[in-house]
């Protein structure tokens, strides 16, 4: 599923960004609270994660992302709440920042999903899109392709190594796109285009980390 927030810039989501989840969780189900029509559910990360992605299938950014702050902050490390996925939780929250164009913050949720687990696609995914968005393309690239080595490297089978391998394209032509103009107003236009590249990429690479601090 992908959100286009306008002409200039887009956030494709990942698989899970909308996937119903946890249905097994313990108190993650609404209940009936009577002839009164509302709804009410046991705070649980489970439950505030489930009210999260309700507010994000509405298109309700905002509600969907104090939903994700609140299910982090109530499974926090002193917590008993052995079966809640951290990281998938931070991902969803950086989708949410996303959709409201806050592309830094996105990225630093992003980066709190790798950093939770390091084997985890979609954060590495997110954290590269988000990168795009900042016009920060090599590190893009870095987090971009580190996610398509976990989904099998390119080439690879199913629809999360496809959508990696569609960004990874991407921001190989924008960063080739804007190294090209680079050269010609500096009247330096190399010979081969695509070696110079990659040097440039080699060159401007920095830390393996974009937000740390």
């Amino acid at each position: 599923m992908e959100i286009k927030l306008d002409g200039r810039r887009r956030a494709a989501a990942p698989l899970e960004l909308f996937r119903r989840a946890h249905e097994e969780a313990d108190g993650g189900e609404l209940t009936s609270a009577g002839e009164s029509g509302h709804r009410q559910s046991v705070d649980t990360p489970h439950a505030l994660r489930a009210r999260g992605e309700t507010h994000a299938e509405a298109g309700r950014w905002r509600e969907a992302l104090a939903a994700f702050n609140a299910a982090l902050s109530a499974a926090s490390p002193c917590s008993n709440h052995l079966s809640f996925d951290a990281a998938e939780v931070h991902e969803l929250k950086a989708q949410t920042l996303l959709a409201l164009g806050d592309d830094w913050g996105a990225a630093r949720a992003a980066t709190d999903a790798t950093r939770t687990d390091e084997l985890y696609v979609p954060g590495f995914h997110t954290l590269g899109r988000a990168l795009r968005n900042m016009g920060e393309l090599i590190l893009a690239l870095q987090q971009l392709e580190r996610a398509e080595v976990l989904c099998g490297g390119r080439g690879a089978n199913g629809d999360a190594a496809v959508e990696v391998a569609e960004d990874v394209s991407e921001a190989e032509k924008l960063l080739t796109v804007g190294f090209v103009l680079l050269a010609q107003r500096s009247g330096q236009m190399p010979e081969r285009v695509e070696d110079a590249v990659r040097a440039f990429r080699t060159h401007a690479a920095g830390d393996d980390d974009p937000m740390q601090e």
